[in-house]
C-alpha cells in the first residue's frame, strides 16, 4: 500500500512518473504516504498554503503540502506554493521567507527532543533500529536531543476522531443537505461544487467518520464528547508550546510500522487506527511536520523519520532534514518491488 489519502500522490514521485506532487494532510496523510513509499513529505502549518479548491474533510486540520523526491524540491515547491489567499479562510497574512535559504548542511546547537515514552512499546524493531541510528547521526552533526514528556499523548488518537469526523460531518453533509460528492459521469466545475454535487461520490470510510460525527455532534453526546475533546486539545496545543519553549524539533517514527500488503488493512483496522498516533496531534497543535526517509527494513520497504517544528518554523524543519540528507543516502535509494 502506498500509505493514507494522498498515496497516489506519494506513489507518483515514488515511480519517477512526477517530479513533485501536492496532498492534503488532516492526520498524516503527506507524511505516511511519504514515509510507506520512501519520498520526502511536508505538512506545513495551518494556514501555510492556501486550501482553496480542496474538497475539506475537517477545517481546522487540513492542510495541503509537496512530496518530493529530496528536501531541496520541497523547499522550492514551497518557495511556489505558500502564501495568503483572502479565498481561504484558514489562510494566514504573514511574511513567507525564501525556503531554499534554508538548505545548509548545519546543525550544531540545535535541540531535538525525542519522545521516548510515546514511541515506547509502539514501533515495529527495524523502525526502532532505524529511528535510533537517526538519531545517533544528529548527535554527531552537532544538535543536541534529550528526552521529551508529552502528558497528554494517550488522548491524541481519540480527540484526533471525534473531532475530525465531527467536522467531517458538518463539511459533507451540511445544513442544506448537499454533500460532498458528485453524480456518476458528471465532474462539476469548482465554483459549482456546492449545489451540483451529491453523496455517490464518497467512499465507505468517509461515511463512517460522518456517521460518528453525527453522533458526537447530537444533543446528548456534545457536551459529554464534543465539548470535551476540544478541552482536551487545548491541552495538547499547550503541551507542545511548552516543549517548544527550550527545544527547536521534536524527532519521532512517522509511522510505527512500514507499508502493509495490499487489502491487509482492512483485517486490522485497531492497527490502522495506531499507525496515526505519531502523525495526528501534529494536526491538532497546527504544527508543521516532515517526513524524511531514515533506512528501510529487513523486507526492503521504507522508514519514514517525522520532524515536528514551531508554528510557521518550517525554515528549521528543513534546515535538519537537509542537514540529515546531506549526510546519509536513503533518499537515493528506491524501494525494492515485487510482482505478485
Amino acid at each position: 500500500m502506498p500509505g493514507g489519502s494522498s498515496g497516489a500522490s506519494a506513489a507518483s514521485v515514488a515511480s519517477d512518473q512526477v517530479f513533485f506532487s501536492l496532498g492534503s494532510d488532516t492526520g498524516g496523510s503527506i507524511r505516511q504516504p511519504a514515509s510507506f513509499c520512501g519520498v520526502v513529505g511536508l505538512k506545513p502549518t495551518i494556514g501555510c498554503i492556501s486550501g482553496y479548491g480542496l474538497i475539506p474533510f475537517a477545517t481546522s486540520l487540513d492542510q495541503l503540502g509537496p512530496l518530493c523526491k529530496d528536501v531541496t524540491d520541497c523547499a522550492i515547491v514551497m518557495n511556489a506554493i505558500a502564501g495568503y489567499d483572502p479565498k481561504d479562510r484558514m489562510s494566514a497574512k504573514i511574511n513567507h521567507p525564501n525556503y531554499s535559504s534554508f538548505l545548509k548542511d548545519n546543525i550544531s546547537g540545535m535541540r531535538i527532543g525525542l519522545p521516548l515514552k510515546w514511541m515506547e512499546g509502539k514501533l515495529e524493531d527495524d523502525v526502532k533500529n532505524a529511528i535510533n541510528n537517526a538519531v545517533e547521526i544528529f548527535r554527531k552533526l552537532g544538535a543536541s536531543l534529550e528526552e521529551i514528556h508529552l502528558p497528554h499523548a494517550e488522548y491524541f488518537i481519540p480527540t484526533y476522531f471525534l473531532i475530525s469526523s465531527a467536522e467531517a460531518s458538518y463539511n459533507l453533509t451540511d445544513t442544506k443537505k448537499v454533500y460532498m460528492g458528485y453524480k456518476k459521469g458528471e465532474i462539476p466545475e469548482l465554483e459549482d461544487l456546492n449545489t451540483n454535487i451529491r453523496l455517490s461520490g464518497l467512499g465507505s470510510e468517509a461515511k463512517k467518520r460522518i456517521l460518528l460525527g453525527n453522533i458526537g455532534l447530537s444533543v446528548e453526546n456534545y457536551e459529554k464528547y464534543y465539548m470535551k475533546a476540544l478541552k482536551v486539545r487545548t491541552l495538547i496545543i499547550k503541551d507542545f508550546e511548552e516543549i517548544f519553549k527550550n527545544f527547536d524539533l521534536i524527532l519521532s517514527p512517522t509511522n510505527p510500522r512500514t507499508a502493509f500488503q495490499s487489502g491487509q488493512s482492512h483485517e486490522k483496522i485497531i492497527e490502522m487506527i495506531e499507525n496515526d498516533v505519531f502523525t495526528v496531534p501534529v494536526n491538532l497543535a497546527g504544527l508543521p511536520a516532515i517526513s524524511i526517509p531514515c533506512g528501510f527494513d529487513s523486507k526492503g520497504l521504507p522508514i519514514g523519520m517525522q520532524l515536528i517544528g514551531k508554528p510557521f518554523q518550517e525554515g528549521d524543519i528543513l534546515r535538519a532534514a537537509y542537514t540529515y540528507e546531506q549526510n546519509m543516502d536513503h533518499h537515493l535509494k528506491s524501494p525494492l518491488l515485487s510482482i505478485s
